[in-house]
């Protein structure tokens, strides 16, 4: 599949958004403690950009894993495939738009 041709609907993208907000609300309060316990914070004055909060929940294909239990008519094998299929930078532009605010904390 080449990955110039990669399309998904507005609704596919909001699934992949969806999965992507919701490794945010399983790890974040994770990955703030993390970052304050290493600068020596306060957890409630740490933030981190939306790159970075974007580059966790992308990491270790946590959001596959949540898009793989979905119940979604929409998820079928075929959206796996071009979910699977997607360059890095392509998956940031689907879900940028999950994450609208530029720094996130407690």
């Amino acid at each position: 599949m080449s990955k110039s041709r990669i399309v998904f609907s507005e609704a596919e993208k909001e699934i992949i958004r969806q999965a992507v907000g919701d490794v945010w609300q399983e790890i974040g309060c994770d990955c703030l403690q993390a970052i304050a316990e290493a600068e020596h914070k306060n957890v409630e004055t740490i933030t981190m950009s939306r790159k970075h909060v974007i580059e966790v929940c992308l990491d270790a294909s946590r959001p596959e894993e949540h898009l793989r239990r979905s119940k979604s008519p929409l998820v079928t094998i075929d959206f796996m495939q071009r979910y699977a299929a997607l360059d890095y930078q392509a998956l940031i532009r689907i879900v940028t738009p999950a994450f609208p605010y530029t720094r996130y904390g407690m």
